[in-house]
C-alpha cells in the first residue's frame, strides 16, 4: 500500500527538521497536489503549502497532528543520510543525531551518540566511530530512505 497524502506530508516534517527538505520542496509538492484536483483542496494542504520555514511546518504539524514516533526516527536517519552525502561532517551529524535522540522517540540513548562523539574526539578514529555510528542509525536511516522514496514519486 502506498503511502497516503497526509503520510507524505509528514514526512516532509522530518525531512525539513534536520535541514533535509527546505521550503521549496515541500511547497512545490503541496501545490501540484492542489493543482491536480478538481475538488477545493483540503485546509492542512493549502496550511502545507503556505509553511515558509521549518519551523512554521513544525507549528502546522503540530495543529494537524501529523507527527509520530516514525517522524523522528526519520530526522534520524536524515541527519544519517547529510553525514553519508558529505552534506554533514560526522562530528557535526553525531552531535546532531544525539540532540535528536534526546528530544524525540528514536528507541536509541542520546549518550549513545554522545560517546561515540566523544571517541572520534579524542582518538580521531573516525572509520570505526562511522561503522558504530550505522549500526545505531541503521533502522532510522532505512526509515527516511523509504520516506525518500515516496516523495520522490511524488504521490
Amino acid at each position: 500500500m502506498s503511502p497516503q497524502p497526509r503520510d507524505i506530508a509528514r514526512y516532509w516534517l522530518a525531512a525539513a527538521e534536520c535541514g533535509f527538505a527546505q521550503p521549496s520542496d515541500w511547497q512545490a509538492w503541496a501545490d501540484s497536489l492542489i493543482m491536480l484536483d478538481t475538488e477545493p483542496p483540503e485546509t492542512w494542504l493549502i496550511d502545507l503549502a503556505a509553511a515558509a520555514t521549518a519551523d512554521a511546518l513544525k507549528t502546522w504539524s503540530d495543529h494537524h497532528g501529523m507527527s509520530d514516533d516514525d517522524c523522528d526516527k526519520a530526522t534520524l536517519g536524515y541527519l544519517w543520510h547529510r553525514y553519508r552525502n558529505g552534506s554533514l561532517s560526522l562530528g557535526a551529524c553525531l552531535a546532531e543525531v544525539g540532540e535528536a535522540a534526546d528530544h524525540g522517540h528514536v528507541g536509541i540513548e542520546c549518550e549513545s551518540f554522545y560517546a561515540l562523539l566523544n571517541e572520534l574526539e579524542s582518538k580521531g578514529d573516525s572509520a570505526a566511530v562511522a561503522r558504530s555510528a550505522h549500526r545505531l542509525c541503521s533502522g532510522c536511516f532505512e526509515i527516511a530512505r523509504a520516506q525518500l522514496r515516496a516523495l520522490s514519486s511524488g504521490t
